[in-house]
């Protein structure tokens, strides 16, 4: 019987895991509900509105606003009662701890937005740790490996490869192989390292490391949730407040201005906690950061973004209290004096669309003649491309990048060159590889690793790193390309198994990539 086929019904014994698991689905069940109620009393709130107060126009975003911010208020809720949980289930076997994790995957394995694959992986390394390595291996074999990224898919290779090892089954070799191919700046053990564990058959280290295997970050359960509870309450004081504030409608100015000063309180308590929740993730980051050696810019960077962020909220709750209360405030002024604007509004309407139209003219004329420009200047051949551009990759080149050759000949992943003849190749140049998301730049005295994140933002290093290409054709194995943070070589940060290469691409079967000159 395999329990996390979710076609096979499963009669489980109650322990403490397993009634959590089914509060807290009880819980999401009340608060998807509630998401739907609340969307429900804000259509019933509108049309009343407009009954009741038509002289007042309250726009689309004042409703999409309130209930973002009632989501806000949940979201923080649901992490508080999560933080709780898992303060709780600290004092829960191993054994509870994975029914609690059966519940949660068996209930929610078919929703869209659940994470599938990590409940699998954790429940496949608690399986190996109870000394039930099958069990482990039917968990993993319900993940689809395509969808899996570079960081869980290097997780799946080596719980795979240590649950076959456990099993006395030889695949543990290819899957420990596969494990090493994926490259990972996440994993603290080089691929040596991981190994020397296998090979030498320790299986206490094994278990170690496989218990210190980080599938996701732990959270700190101390402090993290109560500074969630404070978030949601103060954005659920906060939807209460602005709702009042947009819907209903006073009779004198003293309710104005008391609704002025609830809100302005409201704004300094949400400032206040933000700075706070920044101040703890920062001092997070530090402890964290400790020992990274020549990364010390992460250090700057992580502070960058928490104050970017906090401007950002501050901006936002700027908006929502000063923008859409004064807004609210002039048509209340207007229905009370009967003062209308509406002729100095088309006016001003009218003037701008003209001056606007013709705007969008020239800029459009001026486009075109600089877009002409920079297509003459700039068209350039992959080889001189190739020559001309060194340094690290924008992302404006990475842009650019294309295939530039047919590689149909290859794209099975079953062809290899005489190795010998690959190492003679000539690797120096810009390449290219669209269906792992990733270009790297080898130059003489180092090579420039890019890698996409986002639809047109990716990473480029700075500095350059170091490569080598390994001739292993005395085991009987293709060249190695390797790339490493410095010359110590303490481990390499990426790796292509090179297949074979022409003057044009070369391919990689055992990670099934084609990498194409630019």
């Amino acid at each position: 019987m395999n329990i996390y086929d979710t076609n096979e019904s499963v009669e489980l014994y109650d322990n403490r895991g397993i009634e959590m698991a089914r509060k807290c689905i009880r819980r999401a069940k009340r608060e998807c509900a509630l998401r739907y109620l609340i969307l429900l009393l804000l259509f019933a709130l509108g049309m009343v509105d407009k009954i009741l107060f038509p002289q007042i126009e309250i726009k689309l975003s004042s409703y999409i606003l309130l209930y973002v911010i009632c989501m806000f208020s949940m979201m923080g809720f649901r992490i508080f009662h999560n933080g709780i949980v898992a303060k709780r289930m600290k004092d829960f076997t191993l054994q509870e701890k994975h029914d609690y994790n059966l519940v949660i995957y068996r209930e929610n394995h078919n929703k869209k937005f659940f994470l599938k694959s990590i409940t699998l992986l954790t429940m496949a390394k608690q399986d190996i740790l109870m000394e039930k390595p099958l069990a482990a291996k039917q968990a993993l074999s319900q993940i689809a490996v395509e969808s899996l990224g570079k960081n869980v898919l290097k997780t799946y290779y080596f719980l795979l490869a240590a649950a076959s090892f456990r099993a006395r089954e030889d695949s543990w070799q290819i899957e420990l192989e596969h494990c090493s191919a994926v490259p990972s700046k996440t994993v603290k053990l080089s691929d040596d390292e991981l190994q020397e564990i296998f090979r030498s058959g320790d299986q206490t280290r094994l278990m170690d490391t496989v218990k210190t295997w980080e599938i996701m970050a732990e959270q700190d359960t101390k402090t993290e949730p109560y500074l969630n509870l404070w978030f949601g309450i103060l954005m659920a004081a906060t939807a209460i407040g602005y709702g009042i504030w947009t819907f209903v409608v006073g009779s004198s100015d003293s309710y104005y201005n008391f609704m002025l000063i609830g809100a302005t309180l409201l704004l300094v308590g949400l400032w206040i906690l933000v700075s706070v929740r920044i101040v703890y993730l920062l001092r997070r980051s530090q402890n964290k950061g400790k020992g990274l050696g020549k990364k010390k810019g992460i250090r700057f960077l992580t502070l960058f973004i928490l104050v970017l962020m906090w401007c950002f909220i501050v901006g936002l709750s700027l908006v929502i209290f000063v923008g859409a209360g004064s807004d609210i405030h002039t048509q209340w002024e207007a229905m009370k004096t009967g003062k209308q604007q509406e002729s100095q509004d088309e006016t001003y309407h009218n003037g701008t669309e003209i001056s606007t139209e013709a705007d969008i003219k020239n800029q459009e004329t001026e486009n075109t003649e600089m877009a002409s420009e920079i297509i003459e200047d700039t068209e350039l051949k992959p080889d001189q491309s190739n020559i001309v551009k060194s340094g690290p990759i924008t992302d404006s080149e990475y842009a650019s990048f294309q295939i530039t050759a047919d590689a149909s000949s290859v794209e099975g992943f079953d062809v290899f060159d005489d190795y010998a003849e690959t190492m003679e190749k000539n690797f120096i140049g810009t390449w290219y590889c669209p269906s792992w998301g990733m270009a790297f730049r080898i130059q003489e005295d180092g090579a420039y690793i890019y890698t996409l994140e986002s639809e047109n933002i990716g990473f480029c290093n700075q500095e350059p790193y170091v490569w080598e290409l390994t001739d292993r054709s005395q085991q009987g194995l293709c060249p190695r390309l390797s790339f490493y943070y410095d010359d110590s070589k303490a481990g390499d940060m990426f790796t292509c198994y090179v297949a074979g290469c022409t003057d044009d691409y070369f391919w990689c079967n055992l990670q099934e990539m084609v990498w194409y000159r630019q």
